[in-house]
């Protein structure tokens, strides 16, 4: 016959059942018995979060296009991209809770950068504008290149704020190989490299930067890295490639579709290859406390 109980009031233990479990709550580590489940003492090559799964949300959500494409190019057979992109949101939100980042109110917005960006410029001219610049002719050619690399900052920013992006990002590049080719110009050519470049002959990219890193201060690669993750899409950009023509769609019409994050990381680079360039102007110049001072106001922007 079963024991008639109310609903939602559990059966109390019987007094055998209360004995065993104090006898086994009273037992030592020891004579505990793992013979079915031995004991693991080496965690070395556990991982973590294998049995973890999420309660997953259905919601419709409204992606940019090239987003969309970058992450299907990268699935297999185009599968698995959703999964990607919610790995991907994952680490973004890990990654800004380390920081101590909550919510996206904290970040600098396109206007606020590019106002930032037009006093960084203005301080730059006021300062580097009567420079004396030796007559060599590499003095000469190097301070040319990089004076072009400052007015391509300008532009970039300018652009930017006109939103005109596409023309923006197209001089990503350009004010790369201006800087690059101002350094190379003044640290690294050889009299015949000189006359060569007079002639329009000038060598890879790849090369100058192998040049120039083996001078001091450029050891630690960072150009050379640069160069290796950004040189297909800067190409993209300034030749029409697929870069820049997947955002000149929205879902219904043809106009410009650049994401702030990709806008504001354009904007930052244009202003650190511009600060590199006024500290080689200073350098040419042998202006070492003006060099440190636009170092100073590049680590306040940048």
């Amino acid at each position: 016959m079963k024991q008639a109980t109310s609903k939602g009031t559990p059966r109390g233990l019987t007094k055998d059942q209360r004995a065993e479990l104090d006898a086994l709550a009273a037992l030592p580590d020891e004579g505990i018995d793992t013979a079915d489940i031995p004991e693991v003492l080496d965690w070395s090559d556990a991982r973590r979060g294998v049995f973890y799964r999420p309660v997953k949300q259905q919601l419709t959500l409204r992606l940019d296009a090239d987003v969309v494409t970058w992450f299907k190019r990268r699935a297999r057979g185009g599968r698995g991209y959703q999964t990607d992109i919610n790995r991907a949101l994952r680490e973004h939100v890990r990654h800004r809770e380390m920081r101590g980042v909550h919510g996206f109110s904290d970040l600098t917005t396109c206007a606020q950068l590019i106002q930032q960006s037009e006093v960084l410029i203005q301080s730059l001219d006021q300062r580097i504008d009567g420079l004396e610049i030796p007559t060599d002719l590499r003095s000469r050619l190097a301070a040319g290149c990089l004076d072009a690399a400052l007015e391509h900052q300008k532009a970039i920013v300018l652009l930017a704020a006109k939103q005109l992006h596409g023309s923006a990002f197209s001089l990503i590049r350009v004010i790369f190989e201006a800087y690059i080719r101002g350094i190379w110009l003044h640290q690294c050519a050889t009299e015949t490299d000189i006359e060569n470049f007079m002639n329009g002959k000038v060598p890879t990219i790849s090369k100058l930067l192998t040049a120039i890193e083996k001078k001091d201060g450029f050891e630690s690669g960072v150009l050379s890295n640069a160069q290796r993750q950004s040189w297909k899409a800067m190409n993209g950009f300034v030749h029409s490639g697929f870069d820049q023509v997947v955002r000149r769609h929205t879902e219904t019409t043809i106009e410009p579709n650049y994401g702030e994050e990709e806008i504001l990381a354009a904007i930052n680079f244009a202003n650190a290859i511009g600060c590199l360039a006024a500290i080689a102007i200073c350098s040419i110049s042998n202006n070492n406390e003006l060099a440190m001072y636009v170092l100073e106001k590049a680590r306040e922007l940048i």
